[in-house]
């Protein structure tokens, strides 16, 4: 029951990321069009994209080590979506 799901919710994410990133190319194509701030439409996918690897895990039960590799390389994505709603700083810089 929870396997099914987690398989549901990882794949729930992953779709909207990719139709995120597809909305996201088309407002950078045609700006004309959809008039969207960049910002939150380019965090989306990647914050999504994340979490769908994170949630992805249980699933897949990896060895502890390659777990840990797993986790950071999900909240790098997490990061850096939210990099991309912070305003320019030094700050931003690091992250």
């Amino acid at each position: 029951m929870l396997h099914n799901l987690m398989r549901w919710v990882t794949a729930g994410f992953a779709l909207v990321a990719v139709l995120g990133s597809i909305f996201l190319l088309l407002n950078d194509t045609f700006p004309q069009l959809l008039s969207v701030e960049h910002a939150p439409s380019s965090a989306a996918p990647l914050l999504l994209i994340g979490a769908a690897y994170i949630s992805l895990q249980p699933m897949v039960r990896p060895r502890p080590a390659e777990l840990l590799k797993r986790f950071l390389l999900g909240f790098a994505f997490i990061l850096w979506g939210i990099v991309q709603l912070l305003p320019p700083s030094r700050t931003t810089a690091v992250l």
